[in-house]
Order: C-alpha cells, then structure tokens, then sequence
C-alpha cells in the first residue's frame, strides 16, 4: 500500500486499466455519430485552411437535412476570405453548430472562437484534452474554469447535451455533480482509481473506449461540398467536421492507439450520448478504505493458503489460481465499470507467500545461508539473488577468490566534515554521519554498486562486482551507473543541506573522485574478520582525483564536484555532460592523467 501511495505503482495501474479496455467488449448499438472528414485530397484541392465560403457551402449542406447537431472541429478565429459573412449567417440562425475554441495552456496560447459568438457561448466548445504524464489520454472534461473564473464547456459535451434525452443538470442529491440524462458523471477525485496525484484540474470523467473509431459513418468532406452524400447519414445525427490528413498534425494517443482529434472528439461524444441515454454508466472507483480492505483481504488469503501448500509445486499452483483469480474478479468490476486495484493486491499478495517459501525451500535456505553470510556483507540486498545464482564465477572453496577484473571504482569525501568534528557534540556528529553515510549507501546500492569501505566522512564504493562484468557493454554500463549513482549523491547531499540549514546546523559540500580500470578483487583477513576488498592502481588514482585541487573547490560555490578519468569518460560520454580539466600529474602518480569533471546529466533532445 505504500508504494502504491508513493505513487510508484500508477504505470502498472493504468498498462492494467488500458489493457481491459483493449480485451473488453465494444458496444454493438449503432453510433448517432458521422464525421465529415478532411483528407489529404480536400486539402490539396481546396487548400489549407480551408475557405470560409467552401467551409459554407459544406455547412449548408449538412444543415439542410436536420442534424440534431454539427459541430466543427477546425479552428476558425478570423476570417479567410468573403464566406465570412455567410458563415456568421449561419451560426446565427442554426444554433445546432457548434464550433471549438482552444483555451491557454503551458504549452499553446489560445485559439478563440469566431466573435460573431461572443454572445452566443453555448455554440463554442474548447478542444482541450487531458494527457496522463505518459502522454495517453484517459480522462475527458466537462467544463474547464479560466484564471478569471469564468467555466467553459468542452467541445463534445456541448454536442451531446443537443441529442434527445441528453439534458444536463445536477444530480438530485449532490448538485455540485453533473447529470447527463439518466446517468450522473461525478468529477474525477485525487487518487481516483489506479492515479496518485493526478491532475484534476476542471472537470473531468473517465472514458470507457467502448466504441470503434472505426464504426463512425463516415463522408469525405468533398461529399459535403458537392452534396453527393446519403441524407441518411445527418438526418437526427450529431456530425463532427475534422481533418484527419496526415498533414495536419492533430493526432492523440489513447489505450487503442493512435486517432486524430476529430475522432477523438467522436468517442467522447458518443460515450456522453451513451450515458446519458442510460446505456452506459459512469466508471466508478471504490472510496479509500474499500480499496485498502480490498488489498489487505487478498494479503490474508494468500499468506493462508501459503500455509497449506506444502510443495513448491502446490505453492506455484495457488500463486497461479490466484493470480487468475484476481484478474478474472477486477475485470468482471471493469465489465460493472467499477475500476478496483490489482497490482497493490498482486505485489501484496505474492509479498505474503514470501514468508512461505522460505518452509518450502528450507533446504536451499540452509544453502544459500552459508553464501551469504559470507557475501551479504559485501553487496546490497537486490544482487543477493544474482550473487546465488552466479556465486561460480567468484566463488572457491567456500569463499571468494583472488581475481583481476575491470571494475569502476568511486571515492567520496565531505568537505566541512573534520572542522564539524571537532567543534561538536561527539554523539551529534555520529548522528550527523550516519545520516549522511545511510543515505550514501543507499544510492550505492540502488545503482548496483557495491560500497567496500567506510572512510570516515566518505565512502569508497565498486562498480562491476563480485559479479565481474566482462563485455565492454556490462563495463560502460559499470561506468554510467557510477557517475549516475555520483549525481545522486550530490543531489542528495543539497537535500541534506537544506534540512540541516533549517534546523541550524552547519552545511558539507562533496568530492567525488571515479575511475574504471584493471583491480585485484578479492577476500583480506580472517575468516572471522574477512572483508571483501578492491585493490590496485585503479583504486588509488580514483582516490587521488577525488583529492585534485582541493582548494581551488573549497573556493568554488557548487554543493559537490566529480572528477573522471578518461578511461571512465569513453564509456559515459554520451550520458552525461563534461568539462576538461586538463592533463595533470597526481601525487604517486609518475604520469600525467586526463581529468574530466562531469556537469550533469546529456538533455535528451525533444523528438
């Protein structure tokens, strides 16, 4: 539950949600929607934009045969050429038109609507749309509100409300939700669903997908210029007018794939046109303590039946019947369009049988335990499986043995630490470092690092084992998770620094000093003190470029530096962004070494 709460479970959430929207049944009730589409050819015959007369002429001709509603999905802020004045025309008489407008955002100024309908706002619909943060639209609006407070109503909700049975009004007991019809759209919630911390900004509601683009009626909007379509296809219809050629970028991504806006704007329409005649409801969530019930449930089930299983074979059977359980229950809630959690059940679940397979598998408990006292020592908690798995490459006679591999190694320092030593409280100190030193580690860890040694106010971590690494690919890969792992250190370090400068305590800066090359890697002392060392040339001169010049950077104001050598630099170059030092000769070093200081992180270009 906390991950989920963190946030850090919303991606499977929603790859979950999309994929029952991509297996789930489509509605069969024919469509009361038609688009008129642009394509390619329209716009090399009549141009782009298109005329304000032949815009007319099409109007007209759509209008002639009784729509409940034409909405045009083109923007149209000025006029184009003398149709301007047959397109006010009409607007005017035919209040079943409406037209989009595109309200400002971060990213795009707006797009007004004509001003012969400034007085008429209820034949002008914004065209915004709302993208998760994986650029997937789920989610529609209703109405958005201007810095002003002034509400607008979106473009396909403004169609809708046009069909027979579809009124808008306020649900009879919460007036502040909309009620569409026969079915009520309350607004979407903070966390509603599979989201933590979404936007919810305006108000929004969940699409259900249920219909194929593909089963719109269509006519090419030369048909409606020319008037060469079936009447059929308008009369008592909602008619969308869009473009739909490539050459008129106007394409979003939903769960399905890719549609242009027009046919965007057609589900939503007909999803609204749907609820509110009763034909489909709205998706719901369940409130916060159901879902936690839910979860828990499921944690209690699966830690029981592991109880009982016995066998791995049986243990694998129940995960497997359970899983299918959960799956097969969530998507029958989808079917009642009810969105209730499965991956916090799932994690949760399998997280219960953990304490039962260790009675499984007591054998191979035993086993593993002998290795792993030995090598839990030396690596974080994520590579124990593959320290098991692949302990033959560095383990001999029941320890590790002596070997010569190519490993990145990283060295660390706190500048401030030794003067803070001295002036404070030693209890306060150890408090202090074991803050900073946890937090390190942490990092380390997290990048696949292994930290060897604790030096006071720093840390000397390596790259690259006891796992060797042995294609170029793993080595640069050794190396990027390094320099990565190094920026995070300093990240953190500016954290740290903002919580110590709140509580009155006095700041550090850091050096970082890496390098990758040739080292002995190997076990050192007794076997009831044996410590799991990286030693050689590589070792000392990552120490020595942590050590450059250290008072040029005590002049500096940067919070930390990072210093590489260049066989580090040929591996990470295109990840990260570097500075030339220069050729310099380190102390213990009899040849000069070509330093580089690492800035950040490369930009990765806008595609």
């Amino acid at each position: 539950m906390f991950a989920r709460e963190a946030g850090w479970l919303e991606s499977l959430e929603l790859d979950v949600f999309d994929e029952y929207l991509r297996v789930g049944p489509r509605t069969v009730r024919e469509s009361p929607v038609t688009l008129v589409v642009v394509g390619e050819d329209e716009i090399q015959s009549y141009g782009h934009p298109i005329p304000d007369a032949v815009m007319a002429d099409a109007l007209e001709n759509l209008v002639e045969f009784d729509p409940y509603a034409v909405g045009v999905d083109i923007y149209r802020d000025a006029p184009k050429d003398a149709g301007w004045e047959r397109l006010e025309a009409l607007f005017r008489t035919h209040p079943e038109f409406v037209i989009v407008e595109k309200l400002e955002d971060d990213h795009m100024s707006a797009v007004t609507a004509p001003a012969f309908l400034d007085e008429r706002p209820g034949q002008v619909g914004f065209s915004d749309m709302m993208q998760d943060t994986d650029g997937i639209v789920r989610r529609g609006f209703l109405f958005l509100w201007t810095d002003e407070g002034a509400q607008r109503t979106a473009f396909s909700l403004a169609l809708a409300v046009r069909y027979p049975g579809v009124d808008l009004a306020g649900d009879p007991d919460e007036p502040s939700f909309a009620r569409l019809g026969k079915t009520t759209l309350p607004p979407i919630e903070l966390d509603y669903g599979g989201y933590k911390g979404q936007d919810i900004g305006g108000y929004q509601y969940q699409f259900d997908f249920r219909r194929p683009r593909e089963s719109f009626e269509r006519i090419t909007f030369a048909e409606a210029v020319e008037r060469s379509f079936d009447p059929a296809l308008v009369r008592d219809r909602v008619v969308l007018v869009g473009t739909v050629s490539p050459s008129v970028k106007d394409d979003f991504q939903i769960p399905h794939g890719m549609v242009h806006g027009v046919e965007l704007h057609a589900l939503a329409v007909d999803q609204l046109i749907r609820n509110g005649l009763g034909f489909a409801p709205a998706i719901r969530t369940w409130s916060e303590w159901q879902e936690r019930l839910w979860v828990l449930a499921w944690c209690l089930a699966a830690a029981l039946a592991g109880v009982r299983a016995g066998s791995l074979l049986r243990l694998a059977g129940i995960v497997v019947c359970g899983m299918a359980a959960l799956v097969g229950l969530a998507y029958w809630a989808f079917l009642e369009s009810v969105w209730i959690p499965v991956v916090p059940v799932a994690l949760g679940g399998l997280g219960a049988l953990a304490l039962v397979v260790a009675y499984v598998t007591q054998q191979e408990r035993v086993e593993r335990a002998q290795a792993m006292n030995l090598f839990g020592k030396y690596v974080s908690r994520s590579l124990v499986d593959s320290v098991w798995e692949e302990r033959d490459l560095f383990m001999e006679g029941g320890r590790p043995k002596s070997q010569c591999i190519t490993v990145t190694v990283l060295i660390s320092d706190l500048l401030g630490y030794t003067s803070r030593a001295e002036k404070s409280d030693p209890a306060e100190v150890m408090e202090w470092l074991g803050t900073y030193t946890d937090r390190m580690a942490h990092l380390v860890e997290i990048h696949g690092g292994m930290v060897n040694d604790f030096l006071g106010d720093g840390l000397m971590a390596s790259f690259g084992v006891p796992i060797p690494s042995v294609t170029e690919e793993e080595i640069a890969h050794d190396a990027t998770r390094a320099v990565e792992c190094a920026l995070a250190m300093g990240e953190a370090l500016e954290a740290l620094n903002e919580d110590w400068r709140r509580d009155g305590r006095p700041t550090a800066r850091l050096r970082v000093g890496i390098l990758t090359g040739p080292a002995v890697v190997g076990h050192i002392g007794a076997d009831e003190r044996m410590k799991y060392a990286t030693v050689g040339n590589t070792v000392n001169t990552a120490a020595r470029l942590e050590t450059y010049d250290k008072t040029a950077f005590e002049l500096e104001q940067s919070t930390f530096r990072i210093l590489v050598g260049q066989a580090t630099l040929d591996r990470i170059s295109d990840c990260f962004t570097t500075q030339s030092v220069g050729d310099h000769v380190l102390r213990g070093r009899g040849e000069p070494v070509t330093i580089y200081r690492v800035l950040g992180r490369a930009r990765v270009g806008n595609s």
